[in-house]
């Protein structure tokens, strides 16, 4: 299932400014 970082925000409850800190950290998002 893909999911984009909308989606991801709402699953994990983050912003999309953390998704983007996450993936500048390395997670494979």
């Amino acid at each position: 299932m893909e999911v984009n970082k909308k989606q991801l925000a709402d699953i994990f409850g983050a912003s999309i400014r953390t998704i983007q800190n996450w993936q500048e950290q390395g997670m494979p998002v």
